[in-house]
């Protein structure tokens, strides 16, 4: 809120380790989407690499996904983001081991977060010591040059798993 009041629309980093470890529901949300993907990416990689005989590196990437906080998982990130949206960019990597053993699998993946500051037409959320505060009441601030909403995101630091 306090970037949003400061008026200036720069874009604010977000740490998405940070959310990733205050937001269990986001992690679990992470977590689930890669296990739905790495099959197939991992198949499409091994073919590759019994096609070629060589060592492979695909890229390959989630679509955005929706992502809450709430007052239940985390009060800081629910009146600090609210709602967002992630992806999470992979780099399926099959190389050879000793001859007659099946190649080494891994998957090195970062989680990437973005949102935009702003406020809904018709929605609010009551703030503990303040009481029911509007959207339209927070839209008037930047529509009067009070404040200005901006662009937010960030990306975790590369995770690593062996398949």
């Amino acid at each position: 809120m306090a970037h949003f009041l400061s008026g200036t629309g720069e874009p604010l980093d977000l740490n998405v380790e940070d959310m990733l470890r205050d937001i269990p529901d986001f992690q679990g949300s992470v977590s689930t989407t890669l296990d739905g993907n790495i099959p197939g990416w991992e198949a499409e990689a091994l073919a590759e690499y019994r096609r070629t005989g060589k060592p492979v590196a695909l890229v390959q990437q989630t679509g955005w996904q929706p992502m809450s906080a709430t007052p239940d998982s985390s009060k800081d990130w629910f009146y600090a983001v609210g709602s967002f949206h992630y992806n999470t960019g992979a780099k399926i990597e099959v190389r050879p081991t000793s001859p007659g053993a099946p190649p080494e699998v891994t998957v090195t993946y970062k989680t990437h977060v973005r949102d935009r500051y702003n406020w809904d037409h018709r929605k609010g959320t009551d703030v503990p010591g303040i009481g029911y505060v509007s959207d339209d009441d927070l839209q008037r601030l930047h529509r009067t040059g009070l404040a200005q909403e901006f662009d937010m995101g960030g990306s975790s630091r590369n995770r690593t798993r062996k398949l």
